[in-house]
């Protein structure tokens, strides 16, 4: 009869604990390798400051998006470079600073760039039409879908677009004295600045091309009587101090804004990043969206309180007298885009169509009339 040593099952303990401690050592080791996260590395660019609403949103809304979707694996994390205000590029730069590569990704303002990406200028050709800057964008979406030419266009100046917005809910008048009728602005010297300043030259007011930053001391010292604004400026300006009168005459929404990324890295980003980035690109929309509305809703209610802003609203006939009064600009630049091998007429057709089907206030149908 064979007798078991004393010492066995302390053995036997000693070798089961290595195979243990073997065990989670490698299993340690694998999970660990499993788990290893690659750093992506993003700049941001603008040379506008976080109180834009497309910068903003691009910090609070777009970035964290795409943080937690990658979180879901952790295989890849972004680290963010926020070079905003001028740090790279300069506003109204932007475009160039993304063509270039000094940009991974930026925020482009349409209305600064329509000579490089004139599709996006049947906005401002069709005023009176859009009022609903939520719809507006959306369309806009669907439109660089539609239209290849757009995404065509984007790609040789080296960008692939994520998402369109519009930045302008509205545009207002704000003036130094009342104005009720398209009569009533004649000759008025108003601040403007972008493709929509032609608008007052067909009711016979005189834009005045200044910078949002000079409209109030140009009203307060008599340089011009009123600016054409959107309406969170009244109040980050203070406009409305400098302004009593603010008009809504049914101008309706525009400021396109385009979340572009620079297409040689876009075409090097892993597909999870890029299925992050796009998955991603609506809650820049919605954001920016929310911040627009939350602060023209602010300014309004400031104004109100602390300068007893006067509110006019012109009338239906007011707003089609001054539609219907204008040149048919909005035809006359299908025509242009068509001359440039584009489709500007479709283009046209489909933005109306598009304010029709969501029953917007229309006071003139440019693509029919």
């Amino acid at each position: 009869m064979k007798t078991q040593s004393a010492h066995a099952p302390r053995n036997n303990t000693r070798r089961a604990a290595l195979r243990l401690a073997l065990a989670v050592t490698v299993g340690t080791s694998f999970a660990t390798f499993a788990r290893a996260t690659e750093t992506i590395n993003v700049a941001f660019v603008s040379g506008f400051p976080p109180n834009a609403t497309f910068v903003a949103a691009f910090n609070s809304g777009f970035a964290p998006a795409v943080d937690k979707v990658l979180a879901q694996t952790g295989n890849y994390k972004v680290r963010w470079n926020f070079a905003h205000s001028g740090q790279i590029a300069k506003p109204r730069g932007e475009l160039e600073a993304l063509q270039g590569g000094l940009a991974d990704i930026a925020a482009v303002p349409g209305p600064y760039h329509f000579d490089r990406a004139p599709m996006l200028e049947v906005v401002y050709q069709t005023p009176f039409s859009g009022h609903d800057a939520a719809q507006m964008s959306d369309v806009f979406q669907q439109m660089e879908k539609k239209f290849p030419q757009i995404q065509q266009g984007w790609a040789k100046l080296n960008q692939r677009v994520l998402v369109a917005t519009a930045n302008a809910d509205s545009y207002v008048l704000v003036l130094t004295k009342p104005a009720r009728t398209v009569a009533e602005l004649k000759g008025v010297k108003i601040g403007a600045v972008g493709p929509n300043s032609p608008w007052l030259q067909y009711v016979g007011a005189t834009p005045v091309q200044a910078a949002m930053a000079d409209w109030y001391p140009g009203m307060n010292t008599g340089v011009y009587q009123g600016a054409m604004t959107p309406p969170q400026a009244l109040g980050a300006f203070k406009l409305c101090q400098a302004g009593r009168y603010v008009v809504d005459a049914g101008l309706g929404a525009s400021g396109i804004i385009n979340l572009n990324v620079n297409l040689a890295f876009w075409n090097k980003l892993p597909a999870e990043v890029k299925q992050a980035f796009e998955e991603a690109a609506p809650a820049y929309n919605k954001e920016q969206l929310r911040i627009l509305f939350e602060g023209s809703k602010e300014a309004m209610e400031l104004c109100r309180k602390q300068y007893g802003m006067v509110e006019i609203s012109f009338s239906p006939e007011e707003r089609a007298r001054w539609a219907k009064g204008m040149p048919n600009i909005a035809q006359e630049w299908a025509q242009r885009m068509e001359k440039q091998g584009l489709p500007g007429k479709d283009v046209l057709t489909f933005y109306m169509d598009a304010m029709r089907a969501s029953k917007q206030p229309i006071a003139r149908h440019w693509d029919r009339e």
